[in-house]
C-alpha cells in the first residue's frame, strides 16, 4: 500500500467510526498518525518476539526479524582495516558502528578463514568474571562482544580468546528504524511509503485512526 493509499484508507476509515469532517485534516497530521502508528507497532512486535530474554541471547530474537519485521531485517559487515587494538584484554579488538538508522542490533557474526563463528553479547558488568571462567572465556570459536553506547553509534570491544587473530570481517544483524512517511500531495516523487511487510499496513492505518480520534477526545 502506497502512502497516497494509506491517507485514501484513513479517511475512509475515519468516516466510518463517525468523524464527518476527517477530510478537511491536513495530510502532515495524518502523516504524524501513521508515523506514531508505524513505532508502536514495531515496539511492540520486539516486545513480544524478545520479551525479557538477556542480553547475551539477544541474537535469538526468533521469529520477528523473517515474518513480522524481515523487511525491517538487515546486515552490515565491519572490514579488518576498520577493526583497531591488538586483540588483548587491555588492549582489545574495536570498532564503530553508526546507530543512526538502527532500531536494534540482533547479533555479531566473526568471519576469519572460510567461517563463521556466532558471538556472545556479554553486559560489561560481566565481562570480567566471564573472561576468567575457564568454561565460559572468550576463544576464537566462541567470541566475546561487550558494547559502550553513544547518542548516534556504540563503540563494541571484541575478545576472542589469546590467538589476538584479527578477524577479516564483522558481520552483525539489525533492525532498521521503519521509515518515516510522507505524503507530498505537490509533489509525488517526495513520497516515501512504508516499509514494513504488506499485511500489516491495515492495521497501521486503523491503529493512526484510532490515535488520531484518542487525541481529540473523540470515544
Amino acid at each position: 500500500m502506497t502512502i497516497e493509499e494509506m491517507h485514501v484508507m484513513f479517511r475512509e476509515v475515519a468516516q466510518q467510526m463517525g468523524l464527518q469532517t476527517v477530510r478537511a485534516i491536513f495530510s502532515e497530521n495524518i502523516d504524524i498518525c501513521l508515523n506514531n502508528a508505524i513505532n508502536a507497532k514495531v515496539r511492540n512486535l520486539l516486545a513480544e518476539n524478545i520479551g525479557n530474554i538477556p542480553t547475551n541471547k539477544a541474537k535469538q530474537i526468533g521469529v520477528s526479524p523473517l515474518n513480522s519485521l524481515r523487511t525491517l531485517y538487515k546486515e552490515g559487515i565491519i572490514d579488518a582495516d576498520d577493526i583497531n587494538g591488538d586483540g588483548t584484554e587491555i588492549s582489545p579488538f574495536t570498532f564503530n558502528i553508526d546507530t543512526t538508522e538502527i532500531m536494534l542490533i540482533t547479533g555479531f557474526k566473526l568471519y576469519y578463514d572460510t567461517k563463521l563463528y556466532e558471538c556472545r553479547i556479554i553486559e560489561n558488568e560481566e565481562l570480567s568474571d566471564t573472561l576468567r571462567d575457564f568454561c565460559n572465556r572468550a576463544s576464537k570459536t566462541y567470541p566475546i562482544i561487550t558494547a559502550f553506547g553513544a547518542e548516534n553509534e556504540i563503540d563494541v570491544q571484541l575478545y576472542n580468546g589469546d590467538d589476538k587473530i584479527k578477524p577479516k570481517q564483522i558481520k552483525y544483524s539489525y533492525i532498521k528504524l521503519p521509515n518515516t512517511v510522507v505524503y507530498d500531495e505537490e509533489y509525488g516523487d517526495n513520497n516515501i511509503n512504508c516499509d514494513l511487510p504488506i499485511y500489516l499496513h491495515n492495521d497501521i492505518v486503523n491503529d493512526a485512526v484510532k490515535y488520531y480520534l484518542s487525541s481529540i477526545g473523540k470515544n
